[in-house]
């Protein structure tokens, strides 16, 4: 089945691309999103990189308590949707989790034990 797509904002294109909804990735060499990055390699990397980690933590640290347990939630239950259908996304989400609970260990360790937030 194929779609006709025209991308708008941040994304810059010359003309309007025919997309097989089933291979999308392969067909977006032409797209180029920020950094004149194609659009194919953004669908593909799903590591989690040293970036993510970094922009991770740097909105863990801004992020309230209740904003954290939020997020770190979200992240298990999207890594249980990937679960057996896709493991390296999986992976991706846990490592969210973990660095969001760790910021969020941090602030714990600061206060006496009585007031420490459960996950």
């Amino acid at each position: 089945m194929s779609k006709t797509w025209t991308l708008t904002g941040k994304v810059s294109i010359s003309k309007t691309v025919a997309v097989d909804t089933e291979r999308i990735c392969g067909m977006w060499d032409s797209i180029r999103v920020e950094g004149n990055t194609p659009m194919s390699t953004l669908c593909t990397q799903q590591f989690a990189t040293p970036e993510h980690f970094d922009r991770w933590e740097a909105h863990a640290k801004v992020c309230d308590v209740y904003t954290l347990k939020y997020i770190i939630k979200d992240c298990y239950s999207a890594a249980e949707a990937m679960k057996g259908f896709n493991p390296i996304r999986e992976g991706f989400y846990l490592d969210q989790a973990a660095t969001y609970g760790m910021e969020l260990t941090r602030r714990n360790r600061e206060l006496p034990a009585g007031l420490r937030h459960r996950i």
